[in-house]
């Protein structure tokens, strides 16, 4: 270990999808529902965002987390770069066959899943993970139980979250405009 300007140098460890997903379900069985999140991790510091007014269509959700990756990167000077982005967000999951062209939006199917979804993209490492987890309730729509699903996201483009790379996107033009 050296010091530098009186403190420690220690490498530091960046967090991993288990560990936020674990503290994500927590919270969401203390609190009952989880508030649409971004953690940012870059430049040895840990960024958290909570998105509200989420809007309904994939191209603004898209605009949305671009226009909070631009703000974040004017708003905080410290934040030079981003190493790993993580959304946390409550959504509807159904299940079709591929060849099924009768399939209503999953917020419209009677059979759907209460999920949480948790993203990461990792960007020196150009790794992509998820985690989704079935939110059951009780008759009277309390949240019970929170129930890690068996679907295998391993594959990159599988993976890979278009709003994390929105708000990668929005994040580096907001930090060009401002140094230049």
């Amino acid at each position: 270990m050296t010091a530098e300007n009186g403190k420690d140098k220690r490498e530091r460890r960046l967090l991993t999808l288990d560990e936020v997903a674990a503290n994500a379900c927590e919270l969401l069985l203390t609190l009952g529902s989880h508030v649409s999140t971004v953690l940012v991790e870059g430049s040895g510091k840990l960024a958290i965002i909570q998105l509200r007014g989420v809007p309904s269509t994939p191209e603004e959700r898209a605009q949305h987390m671009f226009i909070a990756g631009f703000k974040l990167a004017r708003q905080n000077e410290q934040l030079r770069e981003i190493e790993q982005l993580f959304h946390i967000t409550e959504g509807w999951m159904t299940s079709v066959s591929a060849d099924d062209t009768s399939a209503l939006p999953p917020s419209e199917d009677p059979k759907r899943k209460e999920v949480l979804l948790v993203s990461q993209l990792n960007i020196p490492q150009r790794q992509a993970g998820g985690r989704v987890f079935e939110m059951r309730r009780d008759s009277a729509g309390q949240l019970g139980e929170v129930v890690l699903l068996d679907i295998d996201i391993d594959d990159q483009t599988e993976a890979f979250s278009p709003l994390l790379g929105a708000f990668a996107f929005g994040f580096l033009t907001g930090r060009e405009s401002s140094s230049g």
